[in-house]
Formats: C-alpha cells, structure tokens, sequence
C-alpha cells in the first residue's frame, strides 16, 4: 500500500490527504479481515491444525501478492494511466468474488432465519 502510495504521490496527481487516507483505510480493511479468518478457522477445523491453517492462509496471501505484482502490475509508473490494469484487476475479481460468494452467502443467511 505504501509502495503504491509512494508511486502516485510522485506523479502528483492525488493530493497527500487522499493518498494518506486510502492507505490507512486498506490497512484496517486488511487487518479487520483478521478476526473473520480466525472465527472461520475456529468453526471448521480441530484446534490442534489451526496454526497449520493460519500458516496456509498467510503464504497464499503473499503468493497472491506476488501473481498479483507479476500479472496485474503498472505498466509503467511515469503516468497515472498504468495504474488502469491493476485497478481494473481489483474490480473485476472482487465483482467474481461477489458474484460466487454473494448467492451461498445469502442461502445460508435465510436458512438461519427459518
């Protein structure tokens, strides 16, 4: 989130508010995501494989990183405009995790209900 701020407050284009703005709220996004991972891994798996399960789910988050950085990076870091893919990536694969979560999600929210 840094690195990226850091890019763009080099082309001027946002003003240092905003950008300062935008990387703490992804940090508490990010680390708010803590607690739902830990209660998830709480409810579905033994006690004694819950560090293994952390421990997985911390190294896909670092290889998501990297094919993110390799696939869906800025093409060129001179101009605000490579910055297009990854913001583009960003919203194209949270609309597919929408779209395949948000059905199951609600199904077991109205099977809770009745």
């Amino acid at each position: 989130t840094a690195g990226f701020g850091i890019l763009l407050q080099s082309l001027g284009s946002i003003p240092s508010v905003l950008l300062w703005v935008g990387c703490v709220s992804v940090t508490f996004l990010f680390g708010g995501s803590a607690p739902l991972v830990g209660a998830f891994v709480k409810d579905h798996f033994p006690s004694s494989s819950s560090g293994t399960i952390f421990g997985l789910h911390q190294v896909s988050i670092a290889f998501g990183n990297l094919l993110w950085a390799l696939f869906l990076g800025p093409t060129s870091t001179s101009e605000s405009a490579g910055f297009i893919r990854p913001v583009l990536g960003a919203f194209v694969l949270s609309g597919v995790a929408v779209a395949t979560g948000f059905p199951d999600y609600m199904a077991r929210l109205t099977k809770h209900k009745s």
